[in-house]
């Protein structure tokens, strides 16, 4: 069986601001059994992204804010 294809870590990947909304907007939506609500799922990678020294063209201010809102509804 073919290996999957990992995703692309170099400084080339598209990772931008509105690719991380879209990521975090499905974050948790696709598993076919829920270990983990989607709410702490969110606070979460929440406190992974406070870690996260490498933001590539990502702007952490919307990220965290997007996170923030999410995590307090």
């Amino acid at each position: 069986m073919p290996r999957k294809k990992m995703p692309d870590n170099s400084s080339k990947a598209p990772y931008i601001t509105s690719a991380e909304i879209d990521f975090i907007n499905n974050l948790g939506k696709h598993a076919e059994e829920i270990r983990i609500n989607r709410f702490d799922l969110l606070a979460r990678y929440k406190r992974a992204c406070e870690k996260r020294q490498n933001w590539e063209r990502i702007d952490p201010s919307v990220s965290m804010a997007y996170l923030d809102q999410l995590t307090r509804d």
